[in-house]
């Protein structure tokens, strides 16, 4: 821990440095420290450290945490997330810990919440190829999402997956398609025993216009959801779980009144 921690301070000093030195290169950063003390004897300290570097069309992001222990999760005192990113006139290129936001999520979703300490994020490569009015975009990297069981504090449940997902989108005036496809294999963890191998698949698209006097969002996602290895004689399952979802919104607009419309069915789980 020691060695991590001065490779780290010398890295911070040598960046510090270089900022002298360079007028191309941009630096900010940010602290989040947090501390508490309650009289059931759970202590807390959590120290956060965010670095962002900006070099002509490089950005590069590093995040370094200690924590011992955290409100919610593990003692941590090590670089949590870091990304590197490059962006031109047609490509953008992201290395590192990813987070997506797909139409309104029903394929891709993702975020780091540190309150919750829930986080499925991707750490891998994001490729967007964008020549207007089509884009495309392809994701590949793993998640390690850890989730709490009966303890309140201390994460019990860990669902590993490798998952990959592709995007082709149209952008033309007012008007915005888009067709998603993600597939994952996922060990997902149990109360006992080792994890069960499961492959997912989604496929979604969504439509998206805006006018004067309304504006309108359809999405719709199918997902498959089967089990690689069966536990009578290791022959292929059939589909473990088939589900689907379906979000609307409409917006109509009269003069200085508004009328909003939303409807949700998110059924992606429904047992066979």
């Amino acid at each position: 821990m020691k060695d991590k921690s001065t490779h780290f301070t010398i890295g911070f000093f040598l960046v510090s440095l270089s900022l002298i030195k360079s007028n191309n290169l941009g630096f900010n950063g940010a602290v989040d420290a947090r501390y508490g003390n309650s009289y059931d004897f759970y202590n807390f300290s959590e120290n956060i450290l965010d670095l962002n570097l900006f070099y002509k069309d490089v950005q590069g992001w590093i995040q370094y945490e200690y924590s011992n222990p955290p409100d919610m999760g593990f003692p941590t005192n090590d670089i949590r997330k870091f990304r590197l990113e490059y962006l031109t006139e047609d490509f953008f290129i992201k290395l590192g810990d990813i987070y997506e936001f797909w139409g309104r999520g029903l394929v891709l979703n993702q975020f780091d919440d540190q309150v919750t300490n829930f986080d499925n994020g991707t750490r891998g490569i994001y490729i967007e190829y964008n020549k207007y009015p089509i884009s495309l975009t392809h994701l590949n990297g793993n998640s390690n999402i850890w989730m709490l069981g009966g303890g309140a504090r201390i994460p019990e449940y860990n669902n590993i997956h490798n998952m990959s997902a592709n995007r082709i989108k149209y952008d033309f005036s007012a008007l915005s398609l888009g067709v998603s496809q993600l597939n994952t294999n996922e060990k997902h963890s149990l109360d006992s025993g080792p994890p069960v191998e499961i492959n997912h698949n989604i496929l979604g698209s969504y439509l998206s216009w805006g006018g004067n006097s309304a504006d309108i969002f359809l999405e719709y996602a199918d997902k498959v959801s089967t089990r690689k290895i069966s536990n009578f004689g290791g022959i292929p399952n059939d589909t473990l779980k088939r589900g689907y979802g379906y979000y609307q919104n409409i917006n109509i607009y009269f003069g200085n009144w508004g009328l909003s419309t939303e409807y949700k069915r998110y059924s992606f789980d429904r047992l066979y």
